[in-house]
């Protein structure tokens, strides 16, 4: 499966405010930034621009990441998230990695991680 272009956009969202880590394929776990988190709680998946947060229960795509990091309403949010897929920082970004093979259906990383 390739990366399509919601995937693009939260990598570049992520990459934005300093959170995408180095990564090994298109799903990761990372600290999530909307709950006082020690441990990764948060699943992007990047194949299909989504992301969600065992510990508080949030998701959405990379629009709704930018809308609550900012604390804006919805059209401010939006003019914020379409800045930064313009951004200089933003502008060269290749998503590059390796999908690793899954081991059972993607429902039981789920259990796994929440497990975790």
């Amino acid at each position: 499966m390739e990366i399509n272009k919601n995937g693009t956009d939260l990598a570049k969202v992520l990459w934005y405010y300093n959170i995408l880590p180095e990564y090994d394929g298109y799903t990761f776990k990372i600290v999530c930034p909307f709950h006082e988190d020690v441990n990764p709680s948060m699943i992007v998946n990047l194949e299909n621009g989504s992301w969600y947060c065992f510990g508080c229960g949030l998701s959405g795509d990379a629009s709704k990441f930018v809308a609550l990091m900012e604390n804006q309403n919805d059209l401010k949010s939006y003019q914020k998230f379409l800045r930064i897929l313009k951004s200089n920082k933003c502008s060269s970004i290749k998503i590059k990695g390796h999908r690793r093979p899954l081991r059972g259906s993607v429902r039981d990383l789920y259990n796994e991680a929440y497990d975790y």
